[in-house]
C-alpha cells in the first residue's frame, strides 16, 4: 500500500508539472499575441502608442525613409482600425545614427482619424544628422477640460448652497 501512494502521489506531481507547463506555455503565447505599445521592429523608427486604449484601434506601421537633400525626410502610416472618429495627437522626435536626440521644436500636432481612415503622415529631420525617429501617437491630454467640469461642478454646488 506504501508503494500505491507513492506511485499516487508521483502521478499527481507529474501531472501539477505538465498543468503548471502549459500555464505558463499558453501565458508566454497570450503575452506575445498582446497588442504593443511600442513597435521597435524597424531600427530607424520606435513607433509609440502612448494611450493603451488605441491597442487594438488604431495602428501604426510602415515606416519608410528617404534622403531629400542632405536631410532625412520619413512617413509613417495610420490606421483607424474602427468604426469610431478619434482625435488624437502625434509628433515626431528625431535622433541621431546613435541614438542621440537632436535638439530642436517638437510639435504635438492634432488628426482626426474617421472611420476606417488610412493616413500618411511626413516629417523632415532638421539637421543632417537626424536619422532616426520616434513617432508618437496619443489622444489628447483633457487635464484642463477636466478642471473645468470640476470648476464647474464646484460652481453649481456653491449655487445650489446659497439658493437652499
Amino acid at each position: 500500500m506504501n508503494a500505491r501512494k507513492r506511485m499516487a502521489t508521483a502521478s499527481m506531481f507529474t501531472l501539477a508539472l505538465v498543468l503548471l507547463n502549459f500555464a505558463l506555455s499558453q501565458a508566454v503565447i497570450a503575452e506575445e499575441a498582446a497588442p504593443q505599445t511600442i513597435d521597435q521592429s524597424n531600427p530607424r523608427a520606435a513607433l509609440i502608442l502612448a494611450s493603451k486604449a488605441m491597442l487594438g484601434n488604431v495602428v501604426v506601421l510602415d515606416p519608410k525613409f528617404r534622403e531629400v537633400g542632405k536631410l532625412t525626410q520619413t512617413q509613417v502610416t495610420v490606421q483607424n482600425l474602427t468604426e469610431n472618429r478619434y482625435t488624437v495627437e502625434y509628433k515626431f522626435d528625431w535622433e541621431d545614427s546613435q541614438g542621440f536626440k537632436i535638439e530642436g521644436p517638437s510639435v504635438w500636432r492634432t488628426l482626426t482619424l474617421t472611420p476606417h481612415l488610412v493616413t500618411h503622415l511626413s516629417s523632415t529631420g532638421k539637421t543632417p544628422q537626424a536619422k532616426n525617429i520616434i513617432f508618437t501617437l496619443r489622444f489628447p491630454d483633457n487635464v484642463f477640460i477636466e478642471q473645468d467640469k470640476q470648476l464647474q461642478r464646484e460652481q453649481d454646488e456653491q449655487m445650489q448652497r446659497q439658493g437652499n
